[in-house]
């Protein structure tokens, strides 16, 4: 997961459009209410970040019916915020 955030982040550094382009490319992949102007607006928020930066917060990942869902734990949530 480092190599692809640290090459998607290359990649969008030196092409204005990569992200709309990969989100193009993979679509049929994945699932998400997120257009891909948001989702540039939310990788130009983190994708300076330094992998070590950026937070994950306890759960599990369950097989849905379809999707694979993730489930935050509550209280880890919880204690992150505070």
């Amino acid at each position: 997961m480092l190599a692809l955030w640290k090459q998607v982040s290359q990649c969008a550094a030196e092409d204005g459009g990569f992200l709309t382009k990969l989100y193009l490319e993979i679509s049929s992949y994945l699932t998400t209410d997120c257009s891909t102007s948001k989702l540039t607006e939310l990788f130009d928020a983190v994708g300076g970040l330094e992998p070590s930066e950026i937070l994950t917060i306890e759960g599990e990942n369950v097989l849905g019916e379809v999707y694979m869902e993730y489930y935050v734990d509550e209280d880890a949530l919880q204690e992150l915020v505070l």
